[in-house]
């Protein structure tokens, strides 16, 4: 149990001086090698931080002023909700800031865990959140991922057709997919293929409104909308309220400074299977989600769909890059099915969400700033 805002000698000051740091704060991505106490884990950045480059090994230790229902303290010991960290795990960590050469956070916005299914990757990608319903089927958002460097020139229906089984074969797409499509006049449309929007009435609606006539063509930017998992939802919203449209800590980092859609943003992204829920139970289906989201950088504007980067406009476009492959996350879902115990036979309905359940020190802790880190000391090991 993480009793950290229960320790005697913690003042107001002390508690003020700690947020302070952690607002001017940066993202850290990790890959836990060993649990060193209570509070603290060892492990090796993912991505470079603070200016040491990835591969780095550095300490986080949880800050003592601050508790949270995802503190780096919970995840080491784990409970019924989510299982303890463990080497291998990947933890991606909102704001950290060093203290004495050690990373300091007051809590994970992401991790793996054994908890997961099929296959587990982590990817960084230009990825955008949407807003969040809460209705009684239960609560929905979406995650929509691009991949500007492998963009299509389209100038017939035969390239439209071509592109989509492209993109149905890229890794990270699951074999489904759709496009950011934009016209020679400055249209931008966003499609994607499924029951309800199959290819053929994109490739219609194109060719009707003459975006494919004459010398006429079309960029297609593949894109894959992935509904976000469980915990992450709750993570952003209280899900026990219903809600028709609901932006949380997660879905503000990716809207404008000014207007109401949100926009793309360079991201890392936890990639997993998991049972789909409606109405308080299982409908018996497995569906391809986004476990985990964290913003890789701070203070950067969100970037519109019309504006997205292009390998056809631009150079150094953003890829979808993927740290595990096909045979690495095979292995490792076999790894993590022999450790994860049965499930039991009464599982927990939708109206129980796991951070539901634990929501009485909701975000009390969470007042945030979007302001760049100042903080450029090294890390000590």
């Amino acid at each position: 149990m993480d009793l950290s805002f229960a320790k005697k000698g913690i003042d107001d000051s002390e508690r003020a001086e700690v947020q302070e740091q952690l607002l001017k704060g940066q993202p850290l991505f990790l890959e836990i090698d060993d649990v060193v106490s209570a509070d603290t884990v060892s492990g090796v950045l993912v991505l470079g931080a603070f200016g040491a480059p990835s591969d780095t090994k550095v300490h986080v230790k949880q800050v003592r002023t601050h508790s949270h229902i995802d503190s780096l303290t919970r995840h080491i010991q784990g409970n019924d909700y989510f299982p303890a960290l463990r080497k291998g795990d990947i933890v991606a960590f909102d704001r950290v800031f060093i203290d004495g050469g050690d990373a300091m956070t007051a809590h994970i916005t992401a991790r793996t865990h054994d908890g997961m299914k099929g296959r587990v990757q982590f990817l960084m990608g230009m990825a955008r959140a949407s807003s969040t319903m809460v209705s009684k089927r239960g609560a929905q958002q979406f995650l929509t991922i691009v991949d500007g460097s492998q963009a299509y020139r389209a100038d017939d229906d035969g390239d439209i057709r071509a592109a989509y089984k492209n993109i149905c074969a890229m890794p990270w797409t699951a074999g489904a997919g759709g496009f950011i499509a934009r016209t020679f006049n400055g249209r931008t449309v966003e499609y994607h293929v499924n029951g309800e929007n199959p290819l053929e009435g994109f490739i219609e609606e194109m060719t009707v409104q003459g975006h494919l006539h004459g010398k006429n063509w079309i960029e297609l930017i593949p894109a894959r909308k992935f509904p976000v998992g469980r915990d992450q939802v709750a993570r952003d919203v209280d899900v026990r309220n219903e809600v028709k449209k609901a932006v949380g800590k997660v879905g503000k980092q990716f809207m404008p400074q000014k207007g109401p859609y949100p926009g793309f943003r360079k991201s890392a992204i936890i990639l997993c299977d998991e049972d789909e829920w409606a109405f308080g139970g299982k409908t018996g289906k497995v569906h391809r989600v986004a476990a985990g989201i964290q913003p890789l950088d701070r203070g950067v504007p969100v970037v519109e769909s019309r504006s997205l980067p292009s390998r056809i406009h631009h150079r150094n476009v953003m890829d979808v890059s993927g740290l595990y492959s096909e045979a690495t996350m095979d292995r490792m879902a076999e790894e993590r099915a022999e450790r994860r115990p049965p499930e039991p036979e009464d599982k927990r309905s939708e109206t129980s969400y796991p951070r539901a359940d634990m929501a009485s020190d909701r975000d009390h802790d969470d007042q945030r700033s979007n302001s760049p880190t100042a903080n450029s000391m090294p890390f000590s090991f």
